[in-house]
């Protein structure tokens, strides 16, 4: 992150890089304490079903909004695109449907 902060390029909307950092430290705090809760609740099944699947989705928006960033999209598309892999995996991976179900 250090790395990302020195560039002067690096600004989400009209931020400044400063405010710009605090995007990316929450989607690792939020995807970390999901993912250590999940893990730990790993005797109620249903529990760690849905926290694990949660870390899922939370992982995911950072990659959406680089590739967003990437083909010069509005960054409004990102909920959309998200909401596509996800409807995309339940159709062909009957197993995240039962994860989000059970």
């Amino acid at each position: 992150m250090r790395s990302v902060y020195a560039l002067s390029v690096f600004l989400i909307g009209n931020n400044s890089r400063r405010a710009s950092m605090v995007f990316p430290a929450t989607d690792l705090i939020n995807v970390c304490i999901v993912s250590v809760v999940g893990l730990l609740s790993r005797a109620n099944a249903i529990a760690h079903k849905r926290l694990m699947l949660l870390a899922r989705m939370l992982i995911m928006d950072p990659a959406v909004a680089r590739l967003v960033g990437i083909i010069c999209a509005l960054s409004a598309f990102i909920p959309i695109i998200e909401f596509v892999f996800l409807h995309y995996q339940s159709i062909t991976l009957s197993k995240v449907v039962a994860a989000s179900l059970a």
